[in-house]
């Protein structure tokens, strides 16, 4: 993963707690330091750390921006 230039993630905190999926994207935010990593999730608290957000339905773009957007 490490070696990685870009990263997808699909519910990677999926099975995880607050505590433990806090401590995960920590990790993942220095291992991607300068790369592209693409997570993908239905839990709002792993938005909060995305700089883009991207919501799709039925493989379609509905929004693209940042949280303020």
């Amino acid at each position: 993963m490490k070696d990685a230039e870009v990263l997808i993630l699909d519910e990677a905190s999926s099975a995880l707690d607050a505590k433990a999926e806090t401590e995960a994207f920590k990790q993942i935010i220095k291992l991607t330091a300068g790369k592209i990593a693409a997570i993908v999730s239905h839990r709002y608290s792993t938005v909060l750390i995305a700089n883009r957000i991207m919501v799709l339905k039925d493989g379609k773009v509905l929004e693209n921006g940042t949280q303020g957007e």
